[in-house]
């Protein structure tokens, strides 16, 4: 009697991996002004890759600019979930953050990201500017 071997896993790519091609299609529609369509696009490849956490942050940067900020939120919350390790996430989710006044949590984000990747260039320059504009106002208001 022989026994039963447990079945060989089978390689398959990555559902970030498979999203390249469908990322350059995505990036020419928003590129071209149709960023609802941008969306429909990326909430369609979600529906069959849902543990895409590049779809999700690219989504969540879409709804940002369309002014959907719940929808951004939601989807950006979503990559971080799928994928907390990748700064860019992170810096993503600050920008919303400070866009919607949430200062104390952006500043979380930032330092969250920076921890990630302490030499992102563009984490960088949101510190830089957002410390610029904080000596700003405290010099505005002890004048």
């Amino acid at each position: 009697m022989s026994s039963l071997q447990p079945p060989t896993p089978v390689s398959t790519p990555t559902d970030d991996a498979s999203y390249a091609g469908e990322e350059q299609i995505v990036a020419g529609l928003a590129a071209s002004g149709d960023r609802a369509a941008a969306r429909v696009r990326l909430a369609g490849f979600i529906a069959l890759h849902p543990s895409c956490a590049e779809a999700y942050n690219d989504l969540g940067v879409l709804a940002f600019e369309c002014g959907d900020l719940k929808a951004a939120s939601s989807s950006l919350d979503q990559a971080i979930a799928l994928r907390p390790n990748c700064a860019r996430y992170h810096r993503n989710r600050a920008l919303l953050l400070l866009n919607v006044g949430e200062t104390a949590f952006a500043l979380a984000a930032l330092a969250r990201a920076l921890m990630l990747d302490p030499t992102d260039s563009e984490t960088l320059n949101m510190v830089t500017e957002f410390e610029t504009a904080r000596r700003a106002s405290r010099l505005i208001l002890t004048h």
